[in-house]
């Protein structure tokens, strides 16, 4: 999706839009810690400690991504490097998740773990969803708290997988995404 994207803006140029949506990157932060969560909780139920130690250590590696960025930030203020050269490696360093980049944020990877550890208790994951809307709302973005209104076919939701549509998706969403800054970009830009 960041290749997708850098190379979306660099043949259609707008520089009223920053395009820097990539929700895989969210989706992948929240499944490393899921997969830490079914680690952690083994070893607290086998009393292994080791798995206990492994989970905690590997929940820092999203943060330890962020590295990258820091250090690319500290390059883009010599002036003897050339703005290209940043740019190059700014793309490079975000192709990694890390839990500074992601879309939505931290609050974001977080409701999909908490959605995880309560998903046989749907009423507590309508909960989180409609705490974190209100703390999005009481923060000042009139747009995002809406993920409230996905409460309800949430609490609809039956239980059962759904058709498969997964490769759809994965198409669509780029997609759309590419349509939506199209469109912008020629209408408003």
């Amino acid at each position: 999706m960041t290749l997708f994207t850098v190379a979306l803006q660099g043949v259609l140029p707008n520089a009223d839009v920053v395009l820097m949506n990539n929700a895989f990157g969210t989706f992948f932060i929240a499944v490393f810690y899921m997969m830490l969560w079914d680690i952690l909780v083994d070893g607290i139920h086998k009393k292994k400690p080791a798995r206990i130690v492994k989970a905690v250590l590997c929940g820092f590696l999203p943060v330890l991504g962020t590295i990258p960025l820091f250090f690319v930030a500290g390059l883009s203020a010599n002036q003897n490097i050339p703005f290209p050269v940043i740019k190059a490696l700014i793309t490079a360093a975000m192709l990694v998740p890390n839990i500074l980049t992601i879309e939505g944020g931290v609050a974001m990877a977080a409701l999909g773990v908490g959605f995880y550890i309560f998903r046989k208790h749907r009423i507590v994951q309508i909960i989180l969803l409609l705490i974190l809307s209100a703390v999005v709302y009481l923060t000042g973005d009139h747009i995002q708290w809406m993920m409230c209104f996905a409460a309800v076919p949430l609490a609809l939701y039956n239980g059962k997988r759904g058709k498969g549509m997964k490769n759809f998706f994965y198409l669509f969403y780029p997609l759309h995404i590419g349509v939506l800054y199209i469109v912008s970009t020629l209408c408003f830009g």
